[in-house]
């Protein structure tokens, strides 16, 4: 498969047969079992749009938090972010960007209603995009209510008109996720009140009932982190992942998507307490808040950041960043991506299947920087790191990219922040 250009310079693709087209394959297979990168649009990424001051003290851009997904791509080859800005054509307000030709992003629409600061979470399903906004600015008067909003993508960049806003919740969350699962119900979790909280909808609806999970309570400073996963052969599944620095591990509660609403969890350990690796003499310290979840057919894999460099006297070598890999048995493992003399925080992965691929990318120093394994074995040469977005007047932080897996033909796009100049930055893995 070669990539030609429409008249608008978007990736269209164009089918090659033969041995020729089993070279191009094996030859990228090879690339990246050498640990060779995809070629980048840039080699310190791009410089976007100015988001505003009133974005950063109204609680940072929208690029934050960890679990969160704020861009997605739709089957015409483009891709798309929901960002908020000071300076869209209609003035402050959340829009919905897309990617052009040129690699800037071009404001398509605004979402009634919804604060600059809205923090979103997307997820597209056909031709249905549902947005999660996440307001959480601690002001007087800001009612801080996460709204839904659904759109339904006409094709050729074109949008309907927005769906919503519908309540998600007024329990301010420091972080909102959505999933689909095979009956048409979205689910989406939060931690509140040291619970962790999982709602639903009705098939094809938009109003949540919410439920605790049955667990212990965890501290104020975790998350959770709603997926679906999972084929028909072994069943299609809902799964939540969580912090839980009380216990000192990291755990996952799943469902399948025929059980009744109210039959039990079955939970798990994903890290810690002796599952997945984490240093028996420092097993209190494998949680923390920082996760990001991509589901596989019947696999998982979820970028986490441990606390073992919280010591005053760290292992240099210890992970403090993690891939962790749930198998369709059910089995945890990890793999150390960054260990504590890097001094990395806020991962996430994207899964590349037709490359054979996987990328954790993430802040180091004051820069984005991206690891690369082969997704088949997920070991990761921690010193074998490429930068992603970097500047020369301040440091870049917050990735955020798309729940979706990465093709061929897709490419890779990722945002960041650089906080001090209210400014986002992104760069490409160039299908």
């Amino acid at each position: 498969m070669v990539l030609v250009r429409s008249s608008d310079d978007r990736p269209r693709t164009a089918r090659m047969r033969g041995p020729a087209a089993a070279l191009l394959v094996m030859l990228a297979l090879g690339a990246r079992a050498a640990g060779a990168f995809p070629a980048k649009l840039a080699s310190s990424g791009k410089q976007d749009f100015a988001y505003g001051t009133a974005v950063e003290s109204g609680g940072g851009p929208a690029t934050g938090y960890k679990p969160e997904s704020k861009l997605f791509y739709t089957a015409d080859g483009r891709w798309w972010a929901v960002l908020g800005s000071s300076n869209g054509p209609s003035g402050s307000g959340v829009y919905l960007y897309r990617l052009d030709g040129s690699h800037v992003w071009q404001p398509n629409l605004r979402l009634p209603g919804a604060d600059v600061w809205a923090k979103a979470d997307t997820l597209l399903h056909g031709s249905t995009l549902y947005v999660a906004l996440r307001d959480n600015r601690s002001v007087s008067g800001n009612p801080r209510v996460s709204q839904l909003y659904r759109l339904t993508y006409l094709g050729d960049g074109n949008w309907g008109t927005p769906q919503g806003p519908s309540s998600i919740t007024t329990k301010n969350p420091e972080t909102l996720t959505l999933a689909l699962d095979s009956e048409g119900r979205l689910w989406t979790t939060f931690a509140s009140g040291l619970d962790i909280y999982v709602g639903h909808t009705d098939p094809d609806g938009t109003s949540f009932s919410f439920t605790t999970l049955p667990v212990g309570e965890v501290t104020d400073d975790d998350i959770s982190s709603v997926v679906a996963f999972g084929t028909s052969t072994n069943g299609h599944k809902i799964g939540v992942f969580w912090s839980d620095q009380a216990a000192r591990r990291d755990w996952f509660a799943w469902r399948d998507d025929d059980d009744p609403i109210g039959a039990a969890w079955h939970i798990e350990t994903a890290f810690g307490g002796g599952v997945g690796g984490c240093p028996t003499s420092r097993s209190s310290l494998c949680a923390d808040d920082h996760m990001n979840l991509k589901p596989l057919g019947d696999d998982l894999y979820v970028a986490v950041k441990t606390s073992l460099n919280d010591p005053s006297s760290p292992n240099p070598a210890d992970p403090l960043i993690a891939l962790l890999h749930r198998d369709a048995r059910g089995s945890w493992s990890s793999h150390r991506v960054s260990p504590v003399s890097q001094n990395a925080t806020r991962p996430i992965v994207l899964l590349a299947p037709d490359l054979g691929a996987i990328w954790v990318f993430a802040t180091k120093g004051s820069s984005v920087v991206a690891w690369q394994a082969e997704l088949s074995d997920p070991d990761f040469d921690s010193n074998a790191f490429t930068t992603w977005t970097k500047s020369s007047a301040g440091s870049i932080n917050d990735s955020t990219s798309t729940k979706q897996v990465i093709t061929s033909s897709s490419g890779a796009v990722v945002e960041t922040s650089q906080h001090n100049k209210a400014t986002y930055f992104h760069n490409e893995f160039l299908p």
